[in-house]
């Protein structure tokens, strides 16, 4: 008896199927019983703020008891990662802050493998730092003669001792000290200058700093001394 041949010269069975398909679609239903045995699972937190401690653990079982194997791509520099658990974690610091897409988690059982879906996470830099200068008005200028045309101050600040990229000018002479607000966690400096109705500006003040952590409503008070406040 002829054997049947199908489409493109596949051989068929008695009954007209293709072998090559029923060789397919039985190996596909393996897999999924296979696939149907590990169950992974979670939902990273899609946020976090600088300082505050992070750790995700999704959840994964094997219905043969397999050990499990986790794997991961475009992990966060600042977080560990146990393929042990597949649990992440880590704190990021001032300078992790950014966002961090297509994280993929995966588990294999060394027969199948699945992944969660890929997520962003993004780590927010917290405005949370108050600093109120305080400081003397100066009286004289550098040649011991009266201060007359006193105009105002500037207030320096910035990331940077030596690099203090921010300023804000206190024009109102009968003020002796100045809020800054909405600085973010790390080290800030200030240094203070005054300047003349003639727009003469005396040299900066000794700079003074202080660190805010990553927490909410944090004040500081500095003050500068009077003696650094002659106008040339």
């Amino acid at each position: 008896m002829d054997e049947e041949v199908g489409p493109a010269g596949r051989q068929l069975d008695g009954e007209g199927r293709d072998y090559l398909e029923q060789i397919i679609s039985a190996t596909n239903r393996t897999n999924q019983l296979i696939e149907a045995l590990l169950k992974f699972a979670g939902e990273s937190p899609s946020e976090l703020n600088v300082g505050a401690a992070y750790s995700f653990a999704p959840t994964a079982s094997d219905a043969n008891g397999d050990t499990l194997t986790f794997g991961i791509q475009n992990k966060p520099v600042w977080a560990t990662f146990a393929t042990a658990s597949g649990v992440m974690k880590g704190t990021p610091a001032a300078g992790d802050a950014g966002t961090y897409a297509n994280v993929i988690i995966s588990v294999s059982d060394g027969k199948a493998s699945a992944s969660l879906a890929a997520f962003t996470l993004t780590v927010n830099q917290i405005s949370n730092g108050t600093a109120t200068l305080n400081w003397m008005p100066p009286t004289q200028n550098t040649d011991g003669t009266v201060l007359m045309d006193l105009a105002g101050y500037r207030v320096h600040y910035g990331t940077t001792a030596g690099n203090l990229t921010q300023s804000v000018t206190v024009s109102n002479t009968g003020l002796a000290s100045y809020t800054i607000s909405n600085l973010s966690s790390g080290t800030w400096y200030f240094s203070i200058s005054a300047y003349t109705k003639t727009g003469i500006e005396s040299d900066l003040s000794d700079t003074v700093s202080t660190t805010f952590t990553a927490r909410h409503d944090q004040n500081r008070s500095l003050v500068h001394p009077r003696s650094h406040w002659r106008h040339r």
